[in-house]
């Protein structure tokens, strides 16, 4: 058995020699790095995991109906009934990337301007309406007369499916 040392970086344990080079990379902050790998996955695996809002949005509340078929509609308008705190129900209307709050009379012939406007650039226009459940008949009638009168030839109101038919 050789029992003496060869060099300086190495040196004799039981009957094996075992190499301990001076510019070892393991020492320190490189040895916590594949467990930095491991809990940065971990965080991201959990953050895609949960759920996101991939778009923004106002929440509808659609009324539930046994109708199955759908409209191809390059219009599409949302009526919101919101809490206007004291002054009652307040109901909002966006079309376009625009918010139209029903009360205002100069914000609805905006409304209506633009409504003129999307129906002359496509000259058969359907449009989709997503009415809140809150929303009075009375101003529903009132987009249907705008609607008509810029000569939307379509006109479909949004619905829920009912639970369990398919």
């Amino acid at each position: 058995m050789v029992r003496e040392v060869d060099s300086t970086n190495s040196r004799l344990v039981g009957l094996r020699t075992k190499y301990f080079p001076k510019n070892r990379i393991g020492h320190g902050l490189v040895s916590a790095a594949p467990w930095l790998d491991v809990i940065f996955l971990v965080i991201c695996f959990v953050m895609l995991e949960s759920s996101f809002v991939l778009q923004q949005g106002v929440v509808i509340d659609l009324p539930v109906s046994s109708f199955k078929s759908a409209l191809s509609s390059d219009m599409i308008l949302v009526v919101r009934s919101a809490d206007g705190g004291g002054s009652g129900i307040k109901e909002i209307i966006f079309f376009d990337d625009e918010r139209f709050l029903v009360e205002n009379e100069n914000r609805m012939r905006e409304l209506n301007a633009s409504f003129v406007e999307h129906v002359t650039r496509r000259k058969e226009s359907a449009m989709l309406i997503y009415a809140d459940r809150g929303v009075k008949q009375g101003t529903l009638v009132n987009i249907f007369n705008m609607v008509r009168d810029a000569g939307v030839v379509r006109v479909n109101i949004a619905s829920r499916p009912e639970v369990g038919s398919e």
